[in-house]
Parts: structure tokens; sequence; C-alpha cells
């Protein structure tokens, strides 16, 4: 393939950086997240009930809004149409400052029609040749004018990595631009050209915490971000944020709450946000991340790190009351109920290697459904309970599998060399499966937390389709260990993780 290189709008920035209070329609941020600055020239309306930001201009000068930022980050955001104006000229930046002569480099998403796009990356210090790629939504998918695109910037030391994608499509990675001197810029922005108006949503700043044999350092804070995704359109809400490490959220299927875990306990809250309220676990101090409720919403199945058996599965009352040994035996991680509630599906280790049991809610002798060398892991039921998901490496890689719950008619459901994936779990509709991805390098036995990750959703209805890519994100272990979905099969709930140094 012959390639070119376009002829671009570059984004402008004015030397004055003047914040004018009526750009902004509210200040009311929620902790840590981005709270981006305006240029007097444009006008910035942030939308407090969806997170996002609109981005006008009235003149054909092109205008960003920018925030400060220093040391390794990735900075992202989904660009949307917004009301009936299409847009055919909008991107992200990182420069050192705001002097329009500094070099940068632009992930611009760019169109001459408002129907073909593509997406460039251009490095303005000229060390490497702009990079493209077209975006172009796969058929069966493709319901709009112009698909919600997604545009990431990653900084690690001197490397500029890019990534792109339409949501109804594959992700693009570019090729690493190796830029000079780069470590003293202080700046990233989101930024329109030739629209006139452009909605950016999902936008987020998160810092990868410094890692050292793959344990967190000691003065790195982990910062939580509880959110909230819409299927339909992958926009996000983060409902509560925190200077800790929580995991794992459920969803009532009944009650209007959300269970995650933080320290040992179990805490609720509100989809809408606001603050958690802790659950009552009787003597169950050591709760990890592998619990789930009953489908008639009145049990919560909780796996506690026990002394001597590392993990055992219980059960008891949400309501309160007192919980009930389910596994004598440990290591066991609990991941599925059966729909009739009646059976759970576990993860343990028995015999050296981890595979999937199941034993009665009430107790009783446990079976064990695999006995695959290697890691099987993350099972839940399907929706009429014929089959039972779990992600299993027998292929070598990590994979997302189905069979019988007795561990009969195996069979591979993903087969996409980039990835390995992880934590199946079918909505309560039937029709789609959400797992989580990591990048290939990680080792197919391992799913540790700090990782970018990805978030995908498999059509159930038609398997034969490739994965659609719901979110890129900071996250991992911790992410969706555990059934995450609303009832009416609509949201998905999950941790996405960022860090900063301790005071």
């Amino acid at each position: 393939m012959r390639y070119f290189i376009p002829i671009l709008a570059i984004f402008y920035s004015c030397q004055s950086l003047t914040t004018s209070d009526k750009d902004m329609a509210t200040t009311n941020y929620l902790p840590n997240t981005l709270a981006l600055k305006s240029l007097d020239e444009g006008k910035l309306i942030y939308k407090e009930n969806s997170q996002s930001y609109i981005l006008k201009k009235d003149s054909e000068e092109h205008h960003v809004c920018y925030t400060a930022i220093s040391g390794d980050f990735i900075f992202e955001t989904t660009i949307y149409q917004y009301g009936d104006k299409i847009p055919v000229g909008a991107g992200i930046f990182i420069r050192k400052d705001a002097t329009k002569e500094n070099n940068g480099a632009i992930l611009q998403l760019q169109s001459n029609n408002g129907i073909n796009y593509t997406a460039y990356l251009v490095d303005k210090n000229k060390t490497a040749a702009p990079k493209f790629v077209k975006l172009e939504a796969r058929e069966e998918y493709t319901e709009q004018p112009f698909e919600p695109t997604f545009l990431r910037i990653e900084r690690q030391g001197s490397k500029i990595i890019a990534t792109t994608y339409s949501i109804y499509m594959p992700s693009f990675s570019f090729d690493t631009t190796i830029l000079n001197d780069i470590n003293d810029w202080q700046q990233v922005e989101i930024g329109i050209t030739s629209s006139k108006a452009v909605k950016f949503a999902n936008v987020r700043i998160s810092r990868p915490a410094t890692k050292t044999d793959n344990r967190i350092a000691e003065t790195d804070q982990i910062i939580s971000r509880l959110e909230i995704m819409a299927i339909n359109n992958h926009e996000r809400k983060i409902i509560y944020e925190a200077d800790s490490h929580f995991e794992a959220p459920n969803w009532h299927q009944f009650d209007n709450y959300l269970i995650f875990n933080q320290q040992g306990l179990l805490y609720t809250i509100n989809p809408n946000g606001g603050q958690p309220t802790l659950l009552p676990t009787g003597n169950l101090k050591n709760c990890n991340n592998d619990h789930g409720i009953t489908p008639d919403g009145n049990t919560i199945i909780i796996s506690n790190n026990d002394p001597e058996f590392n993990s055992r599965i219980y059960t008891m009352p949400l309501k309160g009351g007192e919980p009930t040994l389910i596994t004598p035996l440990g290591p066991s991680y609990w991941h599925g109920v059966s729909p009739d509630g009646k059976t759970l599906a576990y993860v343990a280790n028995r015999t050296g290697d981890y595979n999937i049991y199941t034993i009665p809610i009430s107790g009783g002798k446990e079976k064990q459904i695999t006995s695959a060398k290697g890691l099987d892991d993350g099972p839940d039921y399907s929706i009429d309970g014929q089959y039972i998901f779990m992600n299993s490496m027998q292929s070598g890689n990590m994979r997302i599998w189905q069979m019988k719950p007795d561990g009969s008619e195996q069979r591979q459901l993903t087969d996409d060399e980039a990835f390995q994936d992880w934590f199946p779990h079918p909505s309560p509709d039937g029709r789609w499966l959400i797992f989580l991805s990591y990048p290939k390098e990680v080792s197919p036995s391992s799913h540790p937390f700090g990782e970018r990750v990805v978030l995908r959703l498999l059509d159930l209805k038609n398997i034969e389709k490739e994965p659609m890519v719901l979110a890129h994100l900071y996250g991992g272990q911790g992410t969706i260990n555990v059934p995450s979905w609303s009832p009416d099969s609509k949201q998905v709930a999950f941790v996405s993780y960022s860090s900063k140094k301790k005071d």
C-alpha cells in the first residue's frame, strides 16, 4: 500500500489562557476527574447528567480546551455527534504549553464530507511521518451517519502511543511514534477544527501505577472509579471515586443499588451516586472480589479469604443474618449461580490446577466439571441455564468458552490473537456476553491489576461475529470479576483505576 502525507487542519491555540466563568456550565466536578479550562473565544459547557463536554465555536478559528498534566499518563475521550451537527474535525493534543509555535502530537479525526473518516497521528517534531487509518464501521452494526469514535494518546517516557476506533469496529493502535524532549510537556487538550460543535464524552486521564515484579509501588496511591456504561452508545459515568482500592461491582436485580468490596468489607451504593453504605457480613472481614447475589435477590454469596484456606465460599441473607460456609475446602472462588438459584459454580484448586466446580447452594458434595491442564476460571451460567461460560487456557492462550453444566460439549468462543480473555458475564436478556481482555503480552495464566485492558462484547445471537470493543481502560483484576449487568441489560458497571504519588 502506498502512503501519502495528508494536509491537516492542525489545532490553533491562543497565548492568552484566561478562563472565563461564563464558559463553564458547572464546576461541580467529581473528585479527581478532569476539569477542563476553556479559551475565552470559545464556549465550553459541562453536562453534569452525562459527564460530557460540549465544545462550541462561533468563528472559523480552531478552538481547544486544556488542562495541565505531567509524567506518564493515558488521555482519552469519545467524540459524539452533537444534535444534528455531524463532526468533521476534532481531536486530542499534547504539547509543552499554550504557545502556538510549540511542537506536539495530535490525534485528530478528520472528514471531508462528514461520512468517511480518517484518524491521524501527527508528530509535529517531524521525527516521523503522520500515521493514519480509515475508520469504517462494520455494516452489521452501523445505525447512524456518524458512529461515536474513541481517541487515546498515551505517553510512556519519550513514546506517544495512539489508539482509535469507531465503537462498532475493532480498535487500531498506531505504531509507536518516538518524540524527543517531551518529558516537560505539561498540557493536554480536546479541540475542534472545522466543526462548529462537538460532544466529548468519557474524558479521562489515568496515570499507570509504578510496578515492580508485578506489584504496585508503596509510593503510589490507587484511585478507584466505579463507572456505569450504556451499551447502546458506550457513554460512561463515574458514580463514585475514591483514593482507595475497591473492586468488582454487582447490580442488585430488583433493588436499586450496587455492591462492591473494599478492604475486606462489602458496601452498597445507589447507581446515581452518593456515599457507600456498609453491608454487614457478620464475622467475614476478608471478603475478596468474588461475590454475587442469588436470582431471587435475597442472598449474598461471598468468597472470604480464610486463614489456611486462602478463600472459601459463604452465603448469608442480604437483609442480615449469619454467614453459612458452603465450601469447607479451599481455595474456592465463587463466580456464578444457576438461574434457579440451586447451584453455585466456582473455581477451585484441588489437584494442582485450578478447575471449575459446582456445588448445591445449600452445601454438600462438590463436583469437578473441568479437568484440562492449566487454568480454568470465571464460570457464569447462561440465562436459560443450558450452558456455563468460562475462561480457559486449554488452547494455549486464555479464551472464552462455553460448556454444558456437567462440563460436556466444551466450545471455544473467542480466538483473537491480540488478547487474553477473562471473566465472561451474560446480560440478563441473554443477548450479550461481556468480558475483559488483556493484551497478548500478559501471561494467559495471570489476570493482574494495573494493566491497559479492554471491555468487549460478544453477540450471543451470532457468536461468529467479531466481538465489539466497549471501552479501553486502566484496570484488570477487580474491574468485572463478577456479574455486573443492570437488570434491564442496558448498562454494565465496572471499576477503572488510576494512581498518584502518596502525599
